[in-house]
């Protein structure tokens, strides 16, 4: 879950004077929670087109039949997983395919905004930082009856899994076949991946695997929450926004 949307979202508003900001309505962590939890995954495509580069050239049309696309990928490629390895944990699996896991408390450079992250050919990074944050708010607000199942470093580990399978399987995977055209001149023509596809299926893919009952994207709110309540309220009532106003565009199709 390294989010170059997220890292410059949270610094951009955290590193501003208090009344440079933006107005929040903050809202208590069990609410924003409990409605990002009831949120169907399919319209967290509308968040994640959001911060997609090339998003003004996809039709909306296209952007939700490929967000469908996108999370069947991912689950399609847990069930396989599950197939070959059973009940083992991501980590578990991470282990049994060979990768190397490290879990250092922060990132070198001292963001908080880096949750994970995988560095190809076969490393996983869990930043600790977040995860015992999470679990401590977890304990102290009471959350574990909205956050049914939810073990956070294992789902951080699942969604960055992917990222390794999406390279393993680089010439056939959806997430790196597809590819948007940007101009064509005769027999030449320049594609280029839609980089938030891969999002969309890492975070299917992680659902999949953790058993969760709700989509992964709820922690992208969460976890910002971790080190700025304001911050983390900002992103949670944009999140509802795009979220209602895709459903609603889904219901009169």
């Amino acid at each position: 879950m390294e989010n170059d949307f997220l890292k410059r979202f949270a610094q951009g508003f955290s590193n501003k004077p208090q009344d440079q900001r933006p107005s929040v309505e903050m809202v208590a962590i069990s609410k924003m929670l409990q409605d990002l939890t009831e949120v169907p995954q399919e319209a967290f495509g509308a968040y994640a087109f959001s911060r997609e580069p090339l998003r003004s050239r996809i039709p909306l049309e296209k952007r939700m039949e490929l967000t469908r696309k996108a999370i069947d990928c991912g689950q399609s490629c847990a069930k396989k997983i599950r197939e070959k390895y059973g009940n083992l944990s991501p980590r578990g699996i991470a282990g049994k395919l060979g990768l190397k896991l490290k879990f250092p408390q922060k990132p070198l450079h001292g963001g908080h905004v880096t949750f994970a992250q995988f560095v190809a050919p076969d490393e996983i990074t869990v930043f600790m930082d977040c995860v015992d944050k999470a679990e401590e708010l977890i304990r102290e607000e009471a959350l574990g009856s909205i956050l049914k199942k939810l073990v956070v470093e294992e789902v951080l580990i699942a969604h960055e899994l992917f990222h390794y399978l999406e390279e393993e399987n680089e010439k056939t995977i959806f997430t790196r076949t597809e590819k948007l055209e940007l101009w064509k001149i005769g027999k030449l023509k320049n594609t280029s991946r839609i980089v938030c596809l891969g999002e969309i299926a890492g975070m299917a893919f992680a659902k999949e695997l953790a058993k969760l009952s709700f989509s992964p994207y709820v922690l992208d709110s969460f976890f910002v929450y971790l080190y700025d309540k304001q911050a983390g309220c900002y992103l949670y009532h944009e999140m509802m926004r795009l979220t209602k106003e895709w459903m609603g565009l889904e219901t009169k199709e």
